[in-house]
C-alpha cells in the first residue's frame, strides 16, 4: 500500500521534534509516574491508587482547593460559570483577529502573563466560587507546556517550560486540577481538505479515497496526545495526591461552511475546502481515544460535555458552536454540569480514576 500519508506531520510539532515517539512507546513510557526537581522529570515506578469522595452534595454549595489550567478551550466553559474577562482585562482587540469572534478579542494581543485569579462566578456556579483560574491567552504563551525528550536507556525525559513551572509553584494546596489544555491541533489538521482523499478504519463502508494504515494515525495522534500527556505527568509527579481532570475539546460541526469566522484558515479553506465529515468525525474519536490511553496511567479522569451536546450522528450542534472548533457559553454550560457531576460524585472508595 503506498502510505503516502507516512510522513505527514503538523507545523506544531516541527517545534516539538523529540515529542516524535511511536504510539506505543509513548503510551509505555507515560504509564509512570514522575518525580522532578527543576524542571526536569524522570520515570519512575507507580504510586498507590487513590480513592476520592463526593466533596458536596449540594450543587450551591462552594467545593475548595480548584484550580484550573486552561488555554482556547477553556473560554466556553469560563463564559458560561463566571466573569473572568474582568480580572484578565481581556478587552482589546487586534487586527490579527478580525477572523475570530467576539469571544475571542484580545486571545492573540493580550498578554495573561500566567496570572492565578480568582474570577466572580455567576450565582448558579457558586460551587465554583472558590476555584482559581490559569487562563493562557495566544499572547501570553503557544506551543507545547511540557517536552518529551528520549534518552538512553530506553527511557525519556520530561522538561516541564518556565510557564508551566510558575503554574505549579502557584497551585499551592489545591486537591483538584482541572486542565483544559491544548487540544486544537488535531481539529484543525483534521477540518482542511489538504490532502488527496483518504480514509483510515474503522471502516462502515468502501473507503473513501486513499486507505491509510491506522498505525499512521495513531503515531500522528500519540505526539498530539503527549501535549497534554507531558504536562499531566508532570502535574501528577508535583501532586502525587491530587484529584486531576482534563476536559475534552468539542466534536467536530457536521457543516463547517456555515461557520461566520475562520479562526486564520480562511485562506486554507478557500484553496482547499473542507474533509468529509465522517473524517473529521474519526479524527476527533480516535485523538479522544488516544488521549485516554495516555491518561489512564496517571490517573486523569478525562471529562466530556453531555451528550445533549451532539447530534445522534456525534457532532457538535451547531448552536453550541463559537467558530469553527470551539464550543460557545452554551457549550461551556454543558461543560459545567458535567465537571460538576463529576466532582460532586467522587469515585467509590478503593477505585481507580477512570
Amino acid at each position: 500500500m503506498d502510505n503516502w500519508f507516512a510522513g505527514l506531520s503538523h507545523p506544531a510539532l516541527h517545534r516539538s521534534r523529540p515529542m516524535q515517539l511511536c504510539a506505543a512507546r509513548l503510551r509505555h513510557l507515560l504509564a509512570s509516574c514522575m518525580r522532578g526537581a527543576g524542571g526536569r522529570f524522570t520515570y519512575h515506578v507507580h504510586s498507590p491508587p487513590l480513592s476520592f469522595v463526593p466533596q458536596t452534595a449540594a450543587a450551591n454549595t462552594p467545593m475548595s482547593n480548584i484550580v484550573l489550567l486552561g488555554q482556547s478551550h477553556a473560554v466556553s466553559l469560563l463564559d458560561a460559570i463566571c466573569d473572568w474577562r474582568s480580572a484578565l482585562r481581556l478587552n482589546a482587540a487586534s487586527p490579527a483577529e478580525a477572523d475570530y469572534s467576539p469571544a475571542f478579542r484580545g486571545w492573540l494581543s493580550v498578554n495573561t502573563q500566567g496570572q492565578m485569579i480568582q474570577p466572580v462566578m455567576h450565582p448558579r456556579y457558586a460551587a465554583f466560587s472558590r476555584m482559581r483560574v490559569c487562563l493562557l491567552s495566544a499572547a501570553a504563551f503557544s506551543g507545547v507546556l511540557a517536552n518529551v525528550t528520549a534518552v538512553e536507556g530506553g527511557q525519556v525525559r520530561l522538561s516541564a517550560t518556565d510557564t508551566l513551572m510558575g503554574f505549579i509553584r502557584a497551585v499551592g494546596d489545591a486537591d483538584t486540577i482541572i486542565s483544559v489544555i491544548s487540544g486544537n491541533h488535531h481539529a484543525k489538521l483534521a477540518l482542511v481538505g489538504s490532502y488527496p482523499a483518504y480514509d483510515f478504519a474503522p471502516y462502515t463502508a468502501p473507503p473513501e479515497g486513499q486507505p491509510v494504515d491506522r498505525i499512521h494515525i495513531n503515531d500522528l495522534l500519540a505526539q498530539l496526545g503527549s501535549m497534554v500527556a507531558a504536562p499531566l505527568a508532570c502535574l501528577r509527579s508535583a501532586f502525587p495526591r491530587a484529584r486531576i481532570l482534563h476536559v475534552t475539546p468539542p466534536p467536530p460541526l457536521l457543516d463547517p461552511s456555515k461557520a461566520t469566522v475562520h479562526e486564520a484558515l480562511r485562506e486554507e479553506i478557500r484553496q482547499h475546502g473542507f474533509t468529509a465529515p465522517g473524517l473529521r468525525r474519526k479524527w476527533h474519536e480516535a485523538y479522544i481515544e488516544q488521549l485516554k490511553a495516555q491518561l489512564a496511567p496517571l490517573r486523569v479522569e478525562v471529562v466530556g460535555a453531555d451528550p445533549v451536546a451532539t447530534s445522534s450522528e456525534g457532532f457538535l450542534a451547531p448552536e453550541l458552536a463559537e467558530g469553527l472548533t470551539h464550543g460557545n457559553a452554551a457549550y461551556g454550560e454543558h461543560l459545567a454540569a458535567a465537571l460538576l457531576a463529576r466532582l460532586q460524585a467522587g469515585l467509590q472508595p478503593g477505585t481507580r480514576a477512570p
